[in-house]
């Protein structure tokens, strides 16, 4: 009788080793990798390319990500938060980044875009924030 309890207690153990191998086998080779997982290379990517110019006074400095949510940091080479008005800044930035086909893309997926502004001292001037 203890013979037959240590051989379904054995074939309990390999069946529930052989399942927990499975399963991690078919996370990481079948299905999609998570979108976290995602988001971490995309700014892995784009941090490799940074820092460059947007355009004559705009700095794509890098990218993080946290929380299903993708964050640029620009920085703005030529503002001093004291002399800039930050609502207007807002304001004119705001349509950019929400009609920029890429964050479209990002938020058809349910992934938060963040595009943070600093002025050349490293000062926060806005931040504009899409979400799904």
């Amino acid at each position: 009788m203890m013979n037959l309890n240590k051989r379904i207690i054995l074939t309990a153990v390999i069946a529930l080793a052989v399942g927990v191998i499975s399963t991690l086998l078919i996370q990481q080779y079948v299905l999609p990798p998570k979108t976290e997982t995602i988001l971490l290379q995309l700014s892995n990517n784009f941090n490799g390319k940074c820092p460059v110019m947007v355009d004559k006074i705009t700095r794509f400095d890098n990218t993080s990500v946290g929380n299903n949510e993708l964050r640029f940091n620009y920085t703005i080479l030529t503002a001093v938060k004291d002399s800039v008005d930050s609502t207007e800044l807002h304001s004119h930035l705001e349509p950019i980044v929400r009609n920029n086909p890429q964050v479209g893309m990002l938020k058809q997926n349910h992934i938060s875009v963040l595009c943070r502004y600093r002025d050349r001292k490293g000062a926060l001037l806005t931040e504009i924030k899409v979400t799904p």
